[in-house]
């Protein structure tokens, strides 16, 4: 193997342990067959960005638990979601990924075990944008009220609205040092229809370009599990805005 293909997969290995060691997941994987099929743990991830119009879906499924040792499908052993076509790949462990064109409201992961037992699983992913009349400019001083275009906040779900701004500093004997600021704020609340950002929230950044990014995220256990469990999540990414901030 060349050296710089080595050592990029070194340092990617290197990567993987130490973020398992933070979160507390085992980063090794071993073949379905070796474990109790009523062992497996099932995790499931879809997303979708409207700047793209592309969605991408994955499954992982783990020995034991959320944590546990990462499982490759072997044997009669399969997993398939409704529109993309899922592909093993390797990050972290092994897991089984794919992208495609649009956007679905209803994700489907079938999984099949080694002993021959089906899982179905659903999850919505539905829509979230910005308002059509949303003004160009947000003031620091009085923040801003976003009434975001789609469904309320439903049960399992939040919304938030992340706030980036690239400053390029002065007085820099190079020109100025850029620095970066970000802010997310989040609704969880069951039924609300908007993100307020105060004055306080915005107190960190200067007059100026700003880019928003608002967002739907969903979390909840899968329907068809063995007793380890499992779990689904879908987020969907508005496409980006662009706005002034005034004093």
């Amino acid at each position: 193997m060349p050296q710089g293909k080595m050592s990029t997969r070194l340092a990617w290995y290197a990567l993987a342990v130490m973020l398992g060691s933070f979160t507390g997941c085992s980063c090794e994987s071993e073949k379905m067959s070796m474990v109790n099929p009523e062992a497996v743990h099932q995790s499931y991830i879809v997303s979708y960005n409207a700047d793209v119009n592309r969605a991408e879906a994955s499954a992982r499924f783990r020995f034991g638990g959320a944590t546990g040792t990462n499982l490759e499908l072997d044997g009669i052993a399969k997993v398939t979601h409704s529109s993309c076509e899922l592909k093993k790949a390797h990050l972290f462990g092994v897991y089984y990924a794919g992208n495609c064109a649009g956007h679905n409201v209803d994700h489907v992961f079938e999984f099949t075990d080694t002993a021959g037992k089906n899982f179905k699983n659903t999850i919505k992913l539905l829509a979230i944008e910005f308002p059509a009349n949303m003004r160009a400019e947000m003031s620091r001083a009085k923040g801003i009220t976003v009434v975001f275009a789609g469904d309320a906040v439903a049960q399992d779900e939040h919304v938030e609205l992340t706030i980036n701004q690239n400053v390029m500093g002065v007085g820099d004997a190079k020109g100025g040092v850029g620095q970066s600021r970000s802010k997310t704020i989040q609704n969880r609340t069951v039924g609300a229809t908007e993100i307020a950002v105060t004055a306080g929230d915005l107190r960190e950044f200067s007059d100026g370009d700003a880019t928003l990014t608002l967002k739907r995220v969903r979390n909840h256990a899968p329907q068809n599990v063995t007793s380890r469990g499992g779990h689904m999540s879908a987020t969907y990414v508005a496409k980006e805005r662009r706005v002034v901030m005034v004093k």
